[in-house]
């Protein structure tokens, strides 16, 4: 019988290999196969290898025992491969969120998201892929055919995504001044650039002011008519290509056209500078300069011709008197700081006129009640008007109603005032000047004396009473203003007419003179930094008085300060001598020492350096009181008097 055959595949697609076939023998037999035409042979064995150059229908049989068996066909059927889609793909603006729709020919076509055909997308003649799915680059999908199982190739569509053109203006920014004409705009850096990209059919530039279409091209000459002079005019453009039928647009592009207006006329100071205001030659005058632009200015007169770039116009007191009265040439010129260009001009004069007198002469340091002061300007001006005043209750005026640079007053209490005084030129050149004037009182003139010690020094005590000017500031607060003097010292000595100037420093001082004995009429004269003055005389009685005491012991080693020295106690004397003798007649000590009337000589017990020995010293004395008297000696018990005396020193 004919053996069982077995396909590997019964059906298979054109591009698939051709199956196996398999007979099933008799467990002796032996497999002989055939072509489709059924006697030629082609090989044995239990499988064949399809080849469908050879047909696709094989015969086997099998031989068992020497004898060949019936034979047994089997056959396969090849598919053809299906034709692959076609597609067609599309084009999109990058960001638009509107997707075109990609198309095939048959709607069987499966559509995938990967080259091995992984990610199924759908079924049909046209796909439109997600926004999500489209950013700035290519997307490229894949379609499928499948036709009685067998496939198409995997064919790729495209999806173009078209970038944002690109472009800029040139220039980027634009300053003009109101009065120039309007300047050419480029388009720039086109991407792409439709002009020679020949993936882009076309492209325009369009140009907007104030938001409305004004051109198209890649030049725009602005409509200055259409600008606001003295602001930023901004101008647009905007950028389109075309890739096929898609148009894509750019974002709109931005540029600056500043427009200043032409500057305003400068303003200056019309008022003429005064001469005699300036005197100093480093004085510094200053012409201000009114204008909302930049300006410079120049004066054939001023820092060599140069350029100035201030809004003063400066000139210092050495120039001014250069110059002198007349007018300064000046020329002025407003401009935009951006752009220069844009200017005004204005050719002016500074006049220069001379500067009333105004300084105030006279007294500031009066006595209260002074009447008639006198006060005028130096150099008074008939022509000039005089603006005076006085603070306070007292009286100005003038004698002849006729000179208005000379007043009078007559002052009141004390105090402090101000006189001012305002001068007006016929130019309108004004010069002020105010003068304090403080008024004192009169001083009360005093003093006090005494003999101390009962000599012939006359110690002198200034007792002056000099007020102050007591003054109320404006915020209500009292100041006292201390009123300095001298003293004029007439001691009344018809032996001895030296005076003396005692200084307001030293008006504390006490004063000490020698008188000899008598009445003397002494005059103090007081007079005040204002010139007020006062005088007291007093008449003192010079009594001089004098006394001499001799002690009669002394201990230099003792303890007690007072004890150690041998001093007699000597007042009221011009002269006074001292001796001491030890008992055997030899000097040991002597002294004449007199100051102001009193002795001030003393004993330490000592002879050559060497302290004595305990004993009975013997002095002798000699004086002349200030009267001009000879000292008589001490009263002896008996009554009478002796120049001679003892003393014991102690150790």
């Amino acid at each position: 019988m004919a053996p069982a055959i077995v396909v590997s595949k019964n059906t298979i697609c054109a591009y698939e290999e051709d199956p196996i076939l398999t007979a099933t023998p008799a467990p002796t037999g032996i497999i002989y196969w055939y072509k489709d035409d059924k006697t030629t042979f082609i090989q044995n064995g239990l499988t064949l290898q399809a080849d469908r150059t050879k047909g696709t229908e094989y015969w086997v049989s099998q031989e068992v025992n020497g004898c060949e068996g019936e034979k047994a066909s089997k056959s396969y059927k090849i598919n053809p491969e299906p034709a692959n889609p076609i597609v067609t793909g599309a084009a999109v603006c990058e960001g638009s969120d509107v997707i075109p729709v990609l198309t095939t020919n048959l709607p069987q076509d499966k559509w995938y998201g990967d080259a091995l055909a992984t990610d199924f997308k759908g079924t049909g003649i046209t796909y439109t892929p997600e926004v999500a799915a489209v950013g700035s680059q290519d997307v490229t999908y894949y379609v499928v055919r499948t036709l009685q199982g067998c496939n198409s190739d995997t064919i790729p569509v495209v999806l173009t995504v078209v970038p944002i053109p690109t472009f800029e203006i040139s220039p980027k920014e634009h300053l003009k001044c109101q009065s120039d004409a309007g300047e050419e705009l480029k388009a720039i850096n086109l991407k792409p650039d439709y002009h020679t990209n020949p993936a882009v059919s076309g492209g325009k530039i369009e140009w907007f002011q104030k938001g409305i279409k004004r051109g198209e091209g890649d030049t725009f000459i602005a409509d200055t008519a259409q600008f606001l002079p003295g602001s930023i005019n901004n101008i647009t453009a905007r950028y389109s290509v075309y890739i096929g039928s898609k148009t894509c647009k750019s974002e709109e592009v931005l540029m600056h056209y500043d427009v200043r207006r032409t500057p305003r006329i400068p303003i200056v100071n019309a008022l003429p500078v005064c001469l005699g205001e300036y005197t100093e030659a480093s004085d510094i005058i200053e012409i201000p300069i009114l204008s909302m632009s930049e300006v410079e200015w120049s004066s054939p007169l001023l820092h060599n011709g140069d350029k100035q770039f201030t809004r003063k116009i400066t000139l210092n007191g050495q120039q001014l008197q250069d110059i002198g009265v007349g007018n300064i040439p000046i020329e002025i010129i407003a401009f935009d700081k951006d752009l220069t260009e844009c200017k005004s001009i204005l050719n002016d004069n500074i006049k220069v006129s001379p500067m009333p007198d105004s300084h105030i002469l006279g007294r500031e340091k009066v006595c209260e009640g002074t009447i008639e002061e006198f006060y005028s300007v130096e150099f008074g001006d008939a022509a000039n008007h005089y603006k005076w005043e006085v603070t306070g209750s007292n009286v100005m005026y003038s004698k002849d109603n006729l000179s208005g640079a000379t007043r009078y007053i007559d002052w009141g209490k004390s105090g402090v005032d101000t006189i001012s005084l305002m001068v007006t030129s016929p130019d309108f050149c004004m010069s002020a000047d105010t003068l304090i004037v403080y008024k004192a009182k009169y001083p009360i003139a005093d003093f006090d004396w005494e003999l101390p010690g009962a000599m012939n020094i006359a110690e002198f005590t200034n007792l002056t009473i000099q007020d102050s000017i007591i003054e109320q500031t404006i915020d209500g607060v009292l100041v006292m203003l201390e009123v300095p003097y001298s003293m004029s010292w007439d001691f009344g000595r018809s032996y001895n007419q030296i005076g003396r100037e005692v200084q307001y420093d030293d008006r504390k001082d006490i004063i000490r003179e020698e008188y000899m004995y008598g009445p003397h009429d002494v005059t103090l004269q007081v007079t005040n930094e204002h010139g007020c003055v006062n005088t007291i005389t007093k008449n003192i009685f010079v009594d001089i008085k004098a006394n001499i005491e001799m002690p009669n012991a002394f201990a230099p080693t003792n303890p007690a300060y007072s004890v150690r020295h041998f001093q007699p106690v000597a007042h009221g004397v011009t002269k006074c001598e001292i001796w001491v003798y030890d008992v055997w007649g030899n000097l040991v000590w002597y002294s004449n020492e007199v100051e102001e009337g009193i002795f001030v000589g003393k004993w330490d017990g000592t002879y050559n350096g060497e302290l004595l020995k305990s004993d009975t010293y013997i002095w002798k004395m000699e004086a002349t009181f200030a009267d001009g008297k000879p000292w008589n000696g001490t009263v002896k018990p008996n009554g009478t008097e002796t120049k001679y005396g003892s003393v014991v020193l102690l150790r």
